[in-house]
C-alpha cells in the first residue's frame, strides 16, 4: 500500500481529485501510510459515526476503510451506510453544531501545522527512489 498511497499523494497534490476513498485489511496501514504524504489529510472511517464526524470536523482529503474487518454478512450494508455519512453533508461544517465554529477553526490550525511539519510535494517525489515514483506515475498516465 506504499505505492498506493504515494499514488493518492500525487493526484491530492497536483488537484486531479479533491478527495479519495481507499482502505486496507485494517484500514490502519493505509491511513497511516497516505498521512505520511504532504499535503494529504486521511481518517480512519470503520462505521457511518467516524465517516461523518471526520467529514464535518476533520474535513480531510482521504479516508480509509477496514475492508478486512467489520464487513461480514452485513458488511454491504455497513458500507452503504458508512459512504452515504461521510457524503451527506458538505465537508467541514464542525459537530456538533453548537461547537461548530471552534472546530472548524481547530481542523483550520491542524492543517496549518500539518503543511509546516512536511516538505513540499515535488521537494518529497525529489527525495524518492527514482523507480518507485517512475512506476506510480505510469499508473496515473495509464488511466
Amino acid at each position: 500500500y506504499v505505492e498506493i498511497a504515494l499514488l493518492i499523494g500525487m493526484l491530492i497534490n497536483s488537484h486531479i481529485v479533491d478527495f479519495v476513498v481507499t482502505g486496507c485489511s485494517s484500514g490502519q496501514g493505509m491511513m497511516l501510510a497516505c498521512n505520511s504524504m504532504p499535503g494529504v489529510l486521511c481518517g480512519y472511517v470503520p462505521t457511518a459515526k467516524d465517516a461523518y464526524l471526520f467529514a464535518q470536523i476533520n474535513n480531510g482529503n482521504v479516508v480509509s476503510l477496514p475492508l478486512g474487518e467489520e464487513y461480514t454478512y452485513t458488511g454491504e450494508k455497513n458500507l452503504e451506510e458508512t459512504i452515504k455519512a461521510l457524503f451527506s453533508e458538505p465537508f467541514g461544517g464542525g459537530y456538533p453544531k453548537s461547537e461548530a465554529k471552534r472546530k472548524i477553526a481547530d481542523a483550520k490550525k491542524l492543517k496549518e501545522i500539518k503543511a509546516k511539519s512536511q516538505i513540499d510535494f515535488e521537494m518529497f517525489l525529489n527525495k524518492l527512489d527514482l523507480d518507485m515514483v517512475k512506476k506510480v506515475k505510469h499508473k496515473i498516465h495509464a488511466q
